[in-house]
């Protein structure tokens, strides 16, 4: 999310990035995702 959070504030029309993750939120269910995704990457899994 990170790497595209520039690509998202152009297409928003933000001049800042910071502009743009005022909108960007974490939630339990939104973290609970993230961690099992990425241990499915660190695991080397193809469904990441």
């Amino acid at each position: 999310m990170q790497r595209l959070l520039p690509v998202l504030s152009t297409y928003l029309g933000h001049s800042d990035l910071e502009g743009t993750k005022v909108y960007l939120s974490m939630t339990p269910e939104l973290l609970q995702q993230a961690s099992l995704r990425f241990a499915r990457y660190a695991g080397g899994g193809q469904n990441a």
